[in-house]
């Protein structure tokens, strides 16, 4: 499908490490990248295109998030000079652990979103709150918010 100077979307996954669904993703969420369509709809990307998203996926690697660098339709690379602005990290140590495993997975996956500043994954801890055994629901998510500085609910 790919010609000399364009590669599939396979192609593309295989050589970057970026998997064709985030791939899919980023264009739909983000509007990049913006591969050109074959006449049966297929993608093909340039060989430019390639190096910026495996410029991209370094980027990832380093802890960027996409959003970070992805805005109004087109990448923003960060300066290679300038150091990455240090987030700031939590210490959750404090607070009881769940008893359960599910509320043990829930709190795993709330820290790491956290620390990475994805609300996404804190909007879907708050939503497994139903789910976990009343005595884990602090522990699992409620405390953790509140020693992050955000509003539990």
């Amino acid at each position: 499908m790919a010609t000399d100077r364009n590669l599939s979307i396979s192609e593309v996954a295989e050589r970057t490490g970026v998997t064709e669904a985030a791939l899919r993703m980023w264009e739909k969420r983000y509007h990049w990248p913006v591969p050109k369509r074959l006449e049966n709809g297929y993608r093909v990307y340039s060989r430019a295109l390639v190096a910026d998203i495996d410029r991209l996926a370094e980027l990832l690697r380093r802890d960027f998030q996409v959003g970070e660098i992805i805005r109004d339709g087109k990448p923003s690379w960060p300066s290679e000079l300038a150091p990455k602005i240090k987030r700031k990290i939590f210490d959750f140590s404090k607070i009881p652990a769940p008893r359960l495993p599910e509320g043990q997975r829930v709190r795993a996956k709330l820290e790491e979103a956290i620390n990475k500043s994805d609300t996404g994954t804190i909007a879907w801890a708050e939503a497994q709150l139903p789910l976990l055994h009343p005595q884990d629901r602090g522990p699992a998510v409620i405390d953790v918010l509140k020693a992050a500085g955000l509003k539990a609910p």
